[in-house]
């Protein structure tokens, strides 16, 4: 993904706090903290303005950051956030972090996706492989039951963004299904992605792509 974004400006992927190559976890991994302690880390310490881009887990930390520095942030684009619409699938998430049951994880990670033939033999291997670690999945649980299965309400958040916002999902998301549109607040634009599912940034890379530079050129600072 990160190969096709050339926006001509810098592009940073900092991984989520408690995820590989990411930093500890907080104390208390809720949202808020998550996104406190991601706020600590590069590329968010310095003081330039920047547009931000997150999936699920990562597009309710980037609200949060939003709302504790809006003079930072030119703009947001949120793919597949949690707390609008309908809750997250907890049998996904079960299956996805009951360790080393290959199976369960493998049925897991094919409800990510639209079509399930888009996960590679490799990628899946080594997605089972590295749950089938005690200290990881006991991270991501802790996650998951804090920021992912809560009931959580992100929509007057979002309503309350002083950015353009833009919500992208994928049509086909099996695991956390897309919103009706009354749902969406007003500030923010909305599209659902054909031919995707929860794993959009993977399944449609060069349509989020395409998507990140219209957004970014339209808000960019000289822009009407």
């Amino acid at each position: 993904m990160r190969a096709i974004l050339d926006f001509g400006r810098a592009v940073e992927a900092p991984a989520l706090p408690g995820h590989d190559g990411g930093v500890e976890l907080p104390s208390i991994p809720d949202i808020a903290a998550l996104a406190k302690t991601l706020g600590r880390t590069a590329p968010f310490d310095g003081a330039k303005r920047f547009f931000l881009c997150g999936h699920s887990l990562g597009a309710a930390l980037a609200i949060e950051i939003a709302k504790s520095a809006p003079e930072r942030i030119a703009g947001l684009v949120l793919v597949a956030p949690p707390g609008l619409g309908a809750p997250i699938d907890t049998r996904f998430v079960a299956d996805f972090l009951a360790g080393a049951e290959a199976a369960r994880a493998a049925a897991a990670l094919a409800k990510l996706v639209a079509r399930p033939d888009r996960i590679s033999a490799a990628f899946r291997q080594q997605t089972i492989r590295r749950l089938g670690d005690p200290d990881r999945v006991a991270r991501l649980r802790r996650v998951a039951e804090a920021c992912l299965t809560a009931s959580i309400a992100m929509g007057p958040a979002i309503a309350a963004l002083q950015c353009p916002v833009s919500i992208l999902w994928g049509r086909e998301d099996r695991v956390l299904a897309p919103p009706a549109f009354d749902a969406i607040p007003s500030v923010a634009d909305f599209a659902l992605v054909a031919a995707a599912g929860h794993l959009l940034p993977v399944e449609r890379p060069a349509a989020l792509a395409r998507h990140l530079a219209a957004f970014i050129e339209e808000h960019s600072e000289g822009k009407a």
